[in-house]
């Protein structure tokens, strides 16, 4: 619980300064941050975070349930559908002599369908489980809730006494730069992980909206899918968007050509309007490096590391930089790359 109260309060610091210094901007005695901002900053963000906690619970999750409940009931027949017209197509076009052993390719489509029928149950017991451990899990997220509260409200107190011991243990000199860098991992982290967050809840909606305006069936679920992918840079669309499509052309590939065409619109809108408007410059990497970043993340630590590859880089980037800056400068070099 103290862990996650911590990185509740990290994730919810950006929101509580808004609040703090744009809407409750009260003074206190002797012309500093009013205390009753800070706790009403905290108030309303943990409220807002509550109401949006209660709309995903009775709003999102049901759709999103009777979704992954009709796909389990219709798994069977659209493998059936897949499998008629499968055949349908090795006996048009005369193809069994390519296909090898007829009987072979039939049986191992009619254990996937058997396969199809018995995962229903599976899966209720896999979403049981989850609930239970959801509700056990009550007590944890509320000292969550109440460790970041007093992590907020006091932020102050506690980046002191973290300065304090740094200074403690290592030269002045040096404890500066620690700091200095601590700061600037804040600003890359905190922008760019938020940032990241906004922007996939953005994509849910607008995925969501935009299917459920065109009637594609599985709204709920395939923009959860979007919207989850999303947060692996550059490749989490393309992540998402496959087994997407190749769920709605299981029902009626129409909805599959439909689908590729509005996540294809729905990309340009998230590359070219929400994305910069939400990230910006936060990181200061170009294409390149963004990619080279995701790659070696993915490669060292798998989906963390693609998630985390690109904030954690721009920090050694920029460390990087710095040092060449302050050597070429010694040099009497200039810093300008054109």
């Amino acid at each position: 619980p103290f862990l996650w109260g911590f990185v509740l309060a990290y994730m919810f610091n950006k929101p509580v300064q808004f609040f703090e210094q744009r809407v409750f901007r009260f003074r206190g005695k002797k012309g500093g941050r009013s205390s009753l901002a800070r706790t009403l900053s905290i108030a309303v963000v943990y409220l807002i975070v509550l109401l949006a906690l209660v709309g995903l619970f009775f709003i999102i999750l049901p759709e999103l349930s009777s979704s992954i409940s009709a796909f389990v009931q219709n798994l069977p027949g659209y493998l059936r559908d897949l499998d008629t017209a499968f055949r349908d197509l090795i006996t048009k076009f005369h193809l069994e002599k390519y296909v090898g052993d007829m009987d072979s390719l039939y049986a191992m489509i009619d254990s996937a369908m058997e396969y199809a029928k018995t995962i229903a149950p599976e899966i209720a017991n896999i979403g049981f489980q989850i609930t239970v451990s959801a509700i056990s899990g009550i007590s944890d997220a509320l000292l969550a809730l109440v460790v970041s509260a007093y992590l907020l409200s006091s932020k102050e107190l506690f980046i002191a006494q973290v300065k304090k011991a740094t200074y403690a243990l290592f030269p002045q000199k040096f404890a500066g730069s620690i700091i200095l860098l601590s700061r600037e991992t804040n600003d890359i982290f905190g922008g760019y992980i938020s940032g990241k967050l906004m922007q996939s809840f953005c994509l849910f909606a607008l995925n969501f909206i935009a299917m459920a305006i065109m009637r594609l069936p599985y709204a709920a679920l395939i923009s959860a899918i979007m919207g989850i992918t999303d947060i692996i840079p550059f490749f989490g669309p393309f992540i998402g968007a496959v087994p997407s499509a190749i769920l709605l052309f299981l029902v009626e590939p129409k909805y599959a050509l439909i689908f590729v065409i509005l996540t294809i619109v729905t990309q340009q809108i998230d590359a070219q309007i929400i994305g910069p408007r939400i990230l910006g410059e936060s990181t200061g990497l170009t294409a390149f490096w963004v990619v080279f970043a995701i790659i070696l993340g993915g490669g060292l630590f798998g989906v963390p590391g693609m998630i985390l590859g690109i904030p954690l880089f721009a920090v050694l980037y920029s460390v990087v930089r710095q040092f060449m800056n302050s050597r070429l400068e010694q040099q009497g070099l200039s810093t300008n790359s054109k």
